[in-house]
Order: C-alpha cells, then structure tokens, then sequence
C-alpha cells in the first residue's frame, strides 16, 4: 500500500480513519483506535502485507487528532506470525520493514 491508497481509503465515509476522526471533532468526541496493524496474514483482499508506510500514515492520524486534543488512545494489535489471524507481529521478527518503522516513530 501505498500513502495515496492510505488517504483515498481513510477517507472513505463511514469506514475511513480520517472519516472518523473529522466525525468525532465535529461531534466533540475524541477518538480510540481499540485495534490496529498491518495484516499481511488477512483473507479476502484485506491485506496491508509488511507495509511501513501503513505504520507511518497510522500515526500522522494519531499525531494529527493529538495535534487538537482529540485523540483518546489506540494499541497496535501484535498477532503472531502463523497464528491463523492476520500475522501483525512486530515484537518476535515478524513484518520487520513494519517493525523497525514503528520503532523509529514510537
């Protein structure tokens, strides 16, 4: 994925990350990310595969809503490798293009 693809998704109404928060600032509320991560094990063409870029516009969004107070929380989700799910482990080697991007921004 690309950062172009990131923002045209984000945008999206009533499925973007930046829908969401443009909802929640015009609503007074803060925004939660209760789960997020890159997701190269997912099924069905929703798949980010070992992506930084993902990572890098994740948290522009998160410094962004911060930027206005608006930010609540959000976790990454670290699923490990082969477990079945969507593969967005960070911590035991797993997506390292990912992993180090996290770490430099984090």
């Amino acid at each position: 994925g690309t950062a172009a693809a990131f923002d045209s998704e984000g945008h999206k109404a009533n499925a973007g990350i930046w829908w969401y928060l443009d909802f929640a600032r015009a609503h007074g509320k803060p925004l939660i990310v209760p789960e997020w991560g890159v997701a190269p094990g997912s099924t069905g063409g929703n798949t980010t595969g070992d992506n930084p870029v993902f990572v890098t516009k994740m948290f522009e969004v998160f410094q962004n809503a911060h930027s206005t107070s608006h930010l609540a929380g959000e976790c990454y989700f670290d699923d490990a490798m082969g477990s079945g799910n969507v593969d967005s482990d960070l911590i035991n080697g797993g997506n390292p293009r990912s992993a180090a991007e996290y770490l430099r921004l984090y």
